[in-house]
């Protein structure tokens, strides 16, 4: 049962879809300053006034509604994975049937940004897991332990345990609750710059992640994501984020 702490980790990753960081732009290099008998030379004009910037455009709070069940499907089903652990990715799958969550991503005029998950949805996800888990208690369990689930209800014969004690012992071994805490307290702040359809996000350890966007009618769509660990299924793009408050 120890895999099950996987799931905290899921949560963690789908946030990592949107910020390979936290960040704070590098220093630049201190120029020095002219000494006395220097003539001090005015900087040559850029050939433009400025750089491209499309700032304006994306200013404001996005709001992501991430279907962790469809994603987590997603992944795995584009992975390749060993026999012996297919029938615990199917217990997971069960566990996270209808499950969201809202990422939240703020853009500030100052070039800095913030993701976090929003606290409600976040409560209700945990919620909607604990349902899925009385549920289908007996797929989850059996799958987990790699066995049918008509050895589970024989072996729950033999010992004299009832369902209800069975998930008691479930939420015993891993308390769903303790999830909300790292969903809730998931965050990622850094600095961005935006221009003709190209996001960059900068982390404080200078981490970058790359995405194409096209904005219009209150949505922000991410057609293209680089920079993010691990390869994406095709299938997870494009991510519709709406206009928030």
């Amino acid at each position: 049962m120890k895999k099950l702490i996987a799931l905290a980790a899921v949560f963690v990753l789908l946030l990592g879809l949107f910020a390979g960081c936290n960040t704070v732009p590098a220093k630049e290099p201190a120029e020095s300053e002219p000494t006395e008998t220097e003539a001090v030379t005015p900087p040559p004009k850029p050939t433009r006034a400025t750089e491209p910037d499309d700032t304006e455009e994306i200013v404001g709070v996005w709001n992501y509604a991430m279907d962790v069940g469809e994603i987590y499907s997603l992944m795995f089903d584009s992975a390749v994975i060993p026999e012996q652990q297919a029938s615990m990715l199917a217990a997971l799958s069960l566990l996270f049937r209808d499950v969201s969550v809202i990422t939240v991503m703020e853009f500030r005029e100052d070039h800095t940004y913030s993701i976090h998950a929003d606290e409600d949805s976040a409560k209700t996800a945990i919620e909607k897991m604990k349902e899925n888990a009385r549920e289908n208690l007996l797929e989850i369990i059996s799958g987990f332990y790699g066995m049918t689930v008509e050895d589970l209800e024989a072996q729950m014969a033999e010992s004299g345990k009832t369902m209800e004690e069975v998930l008691e012992a479930f939420d015993a071994e891993f308390n769903m609750d303790s999830l909300l805490p790292q969903v809730s307290m998931s965050y990622e702040s850094g600095t961005f710059t935006y221009a003709e359809g190209r996001l960059v996000l900068t982390d404080r350890e200078d981490n970058q992640v790359v995405y194409t966007i096209e904005v219009g009618d209150d949505q922000l769509r991410i057609t293209d994501i680089e920079g993010v660990s691990g390869d994406l299924p095709d299938a997870m793009l494009p991510m519709v984020l709406v206009r928030g408050e």
